[in-house]
């Protein structure tokens, strides 16, 4: 083995069919959109050309299996990887490593070791970039990711002492979308749904990518549910047709780019954005009018989730609020067995904005209708996570506690901000055209195309 050599920042070419990368790993960090990350204001500044976006698809990593994707099936994965950098001074580096290659994080460096323990480093805490050769994708885990990929080392490790790192995917946004669109709509539903779901995406998206670079974050968005789902390149092709139709697209509300929330299934009334997220400093968009609940028709009765039904353990459901208040620093960290669970406010269409949980000792606690979503789900060591049949699905819902088993009756999947996606797939199939759809959920907003 020879010594790694030190490269302040380098950019990888891979100059072979494909590439193998394995590293080591830990611990990685309804539908999307969770609570937002502070920073930012009310609005976003509106792109005049197609950005870039940075999508975290691995956090907190300590393996990962990075290839490119064959040209053909049955291809072999073998070749040589080129490398390339630029110096301090600003001169090019270039050398080569065959694959597969194991990358690990080691002293905080990125290092690079062929099979034949052939060795290639660059200096400490450095990012290493990974481009594919002109038309080739890489591959992340199995999944064909456009872009090229980024590994950044964490200034953590592991219990073992394993180096931690993040891998971060950069790609044109219109590249992006059809990852994301294809990961939250059924593939059967009318391409107007889809054309709706690319808008609020894309709009979400820029929103979030706006906030993330006056944050001075090194990514844009999660590839998770804590932005909204990515799924890596597709093939599905109504997904495409919707992006590509629907190009540079947006909602604005008074000039800018409005981060457009959407939930799989409202249950026939909306939430809105200032009753389930923060709304001081750093998260003003979130006042909003177009992201408030307001009267509207829906579509969503062919939902699963349009209506359900959960039993729950008493004691079990207190541990998980009470979980949930320790991680989370809510008063209800204290709370003992839960005795009556009420809804206390609601907001204009009469869905639940705050509940009132009484335990067994009297004391109450309130939670948001979100909080008390996520409260009844939360994991806990030692109990058996959540199953899908098992999950709360929203924040409207009514709950009777009957001794030792809870009954919770529900309407809706997801937070009930902006858009409902079955709503969208129904009105859809009547025959509205996507623009309909999208202002529909978003009243007083704008639609405009702010880049070709």
């Amino acid at each position: 083995m020879t010594a790694p050599r030190s490269i302040p920042r380098s950019t990888i070419v891979v100059g072979a069919l494909t590439l193998v990368v394995f590293a080591l790993v830990g611990v990685i960090a309804s539908c999307s959109l969770n609570a937002p990350r502070a920073g930012g204001s009310a609005l976003a500044p509106r792109p005049t050309e197609e950005p870039a976006i940075r999508v975290r698809v691995h956090a907190r990593t300590t393996l990962a299996t990075i290839t490119l994707r064959p040209a053909y099936e049955g291809a072999q994965a073998t070749g040589v990887l080129g490398l390339r950098w630029t110096t301090p001074g600003g001169s090019p580096g270039a050398d080569a490593i065959a694959v597969p290659a194991e990358v690990t994080i080691e002293g905080g460096s990125v290092v690079l070791r062929a099979p034949s323990g052939e060795t290639f480093g660059h200096a400490p805490g450095r990012a290493l970039t990974i481009a594919p050769p002109a038309g080739g994708t890489l591959m992340l885990d199995g999944a064909a990711i456009p872009g090229t990929f980024t590994i950044e080392p964490r200034r953590e490790s592991t219990d073992a002492g394993a180096g931690v790192f993040d891998v971060i995917a950069e790609m044109s946004v219109e590249n992006y979308l059809p990852g994301v669109v294809a990961k939250e709509l059924y593939p059967s539903w009318p391409l107007a749904t889809f054309q709706a779901q690319a808008i609020c995406a894309r709009s979400y998206a820029l929103h979030e990518r706006a906030r993330a670079r006056r944050a001075g974050r090194s990514y844009d968005v999660e590839s998770t549910t804590q932005d909204q789902v990515f799924g890596g390149a597709t093939d599905l092709a109504v997904a495409h047709d919707a992006v590509t139709s629907t190009r540079g697209q947006v909602l604005t509300y008074r000039g800018e780019v409005l981060r457009a929330y959407y939930s799989s299934t409202s249950g026939g009334r909306a939430a809105s954005a200032a009753d389930t997220w923060p709304t001081g400093p750093g998260y003003e968009f979130n006042t909003l009018a177009p992201l408030q609940a307001a009267p509207r028709e829906y579509a969503d009765e062919a939902s699963p989730a349009h209506r359900w039904e959960r039993q729950r353990r008493t004691a079990r459901l207190s541990l998980r609020l009470r979980r949930y208040g320790e991680e989370n620093g809510k008063s209800v960290k204290n709370i003992g067995t839960i005795a009556v669970i009420a809804p206390t406010s609601h907001n204009a269409v009469g869905r639940p904005t705050r509940y009132t949980v009484r335990d067994n000792h009297g004391r109450e606690f309130v939670l948001k209708a979100e909080e008390l979503r996520l409260a009844c789900n939360w994991p806990v060591p030692g109990v058996p996570d959540i199953t899908a049949k098992q999950r709360v699905r929203s924040g409207d819902l009514t709950a009777r506690v009957e001794g030792d088993v809870t009954v919770i009756e529900g309407r809706g999947f997801g937070h009930g901000v902006g858009l409902c996606q079955y709503s969208a797939a129904g009105f859809a199939a009547k025959g509205w055209a996507y623009r309909d759809i999208v202002l529909h959920f978003y009243p007083g907003a704008e639609l405009e195309r702010i880049y070709r």
